[in-house]
């Protein structure tokens, strides 16, 4: 018995079978990121401090402090200023010895304008976020003409951020 030609055969045969090629199957992953806005927000530690007078109030006092922003790039915030605890009819006060007053008042821009008010109000300061620290400047300013006894006035202004 020849065995050459079976095998010669199933050689023969093998080549001419198709070739089994491998499937292949796609799929689509999406990838998603959600950013939200994020800010940190804090208020220097000195708060804000008037030079010490003398006697009567002849002369503008003026002074400022800062706000801490950190907000994510691109993030628009709006901070207001509250009135403080002492305030009358919207005018900021220092609260001092027996029941006395001193008037202040606040500025986004400079030490005499505009004033800075609460949030979603026309005074409110807005910015925009930079991915990094920023520093808002508060102005103060105790106009003259104010005659009140000597002491120790203070006041609580609530700064807020929104954003």
């Amino acid at each position: 018995m020849n065995l050459v030609k079976p095998c010669l055969l199933a050689t023969a045969l093998l080549a001419l079978a198709p070739v089994a090629s491998a499937a292949q199957l796609s799929a689509n992953i999406n990838v998603q990121l959600t950013v939200q806005n994020f800010c940190t927000f804090s208020a220097a530690a000195a708060g804000l401090t008037f030079t010490p007078v003398t006697g009567n109030i002849n002369t503008p006092i003026k002074s400022s402090t800062s706000l801490n922003v950190n907000c994510n790039q691109g993030a628009a915030y709006k901070i207001g200023l509250s009135d403080g605890a002492h305030a009358l009819s919207g005018q900021r006060r220092l609260a001092g010895p027996s029941n006395q007053y001193v008037n202040y008042d606040l500025f986004r821009d400079s030490d005499t304008g505009p004033a800075w008010g609460a949030l979603n109000t026309a005074d409110q300061f807005e910015g925009t976020g930079a991915n990094g620290a920023q520093s808002i400047t508060v102005y103060g300013t105790v106009p003259a003409t104010q005659s009140v006894g000597a002491g120790s006035y203070t006041d609580i202004v609530t700064a807020t951020i929104e954003y």
